[in-house]
């Protein structure tokens, strides 16, 4: 069996990606791991080139397009540039702020071992840990999704869809996937300090506006705090991925606290659904880019899928 890791970034610096920290969550997993480095102004490449250092790692270069910036699109097209390097049986996909913890890498394993031959299963399927605002409280609201596919089958014609979010056929059609036993993505693109929220948001906010005059509608205010309490916030007390822990050393403030969070924001309506989805742990309207096969046993020894979503974090 042959798993290829791959991802992509631009800017890493200017906008504090942890790309590093992303790549070597996953590497052990990996026979080899394909990183493109688009178009750079911050010394990106010359970084990531002498941070990973590792003869696993390949590091290509690829164009910025920015005509293609409008609905995130250039994110799958950079994707897409990485997936295709690709070789072997399975493709595993860590965006720039992602990582994956080590203590889910045997169940990963051995879900990709199961299913090597078994040609119904396109993928695996992850439940995900949005971090917000700090490093010890995570976001569940709606507006964030709460699986993915992070493992595809390589060979089948699978490209990267929309903004880069997940993977479809050049048709439309949805990959068949399982769970990839109780294994969770981390996502850490909201567990940064106020300062580096706004440079991040305003660089990511113009992937999807059509031109500049449209990108400053659609920031934060500089009077308006960029976190907000919610109900959907809870406290997350485990611990972090092996690789994040030299960052978040360098980052002892913003991992002891949190940033300071706005007023509630939720509307009545918000917080009705909040406690249907509560009580019947169904998310009424709630987007895939998948099939999930059902009836498709696992690996022995691991659990078929995660815990229910409620479910306190304690990995």
């Amino acid at each position: 069996m042959r798993v290829c890791g791959f991802s992509f970034v631009r800017n890493a610096l200017e906008n504090d990606y942890p790309v590093v920290e992303a790549v070597r969550s996953v590497l052990p997993l990996c026979d080899e791991f394909q990183l493109v480095v688009a178009d750079s102004t911050d010394g990106t490449l010359d970084f990531l080139r002498a941070e990973l250092a590792d003869p696993r790692v390949v590091i290509s270069e690829a164009p910025w397009d920015e005509s293609s910036r409008t609905g995130g699109r250039i994110l799958a097209r950079l994707t897409d540039a990485a997936l295709e390097r690709c070789s072997g049986d399975w493709g595993l996909y860590v965006q720039a702020d992602e990582a994956i913890h080590e203590r889910y890498h045997p169940a990963v394993r051995a879900c990709l071992e199961h299913h090597l031959g078994d040609d119904d299963v396109q993928g695996l399927l992850f439940r995900f840990r949005h971090f917000y605002g700090g490093y010890h409280t995570i976001h569940t609201g709606r507006k964030w999704y709460r699986r993915e596919v992070r493992v595809i089958r390589l060979g089948i014609g699978l490209k990267s869809w929309g903004d880069a979010m997940g993977f479809r056929f050049p048709d439309g059609r949805k990959p068949a996937v399982v769970w990839a036993a109780d294994a969770e993505v981390f996502h850490y693109g909201w567990a940064r300090s106020e300062e580096s929220f706004r440079v991040k948001q305003r660089s990511f906010t113009r992937l999807y506006v059509a031109d500049d005059a449209e990108l400053e509608g659609n920031l934060t205010r500089p009077d308006e705090p960029v976190y907000k309490n919610s109900c959907y916030l809870v406290p997350f007390s485990g611990t972090h991925p092996a690789p994040t822990a030299r960052r978040l050393q360098a980052r002892v403030a913003a991992a002891q606290k949190n940033a300071p969070f706005g007023p509630h924001t939720d509307t009545p309506g918000q917080r009705a659904l909040e406690w249907i989805e509560r009580r019947l742990g169904v998310r009424f309207g709630e987007p895939r880019n998948f099939h999930l096969l059902r009836g498709k046993p696992g690996p022995a020894g691991h659990p078929a899928q995660p815990l229910p979503f409620d479910t306190p974090p304690t990995a």
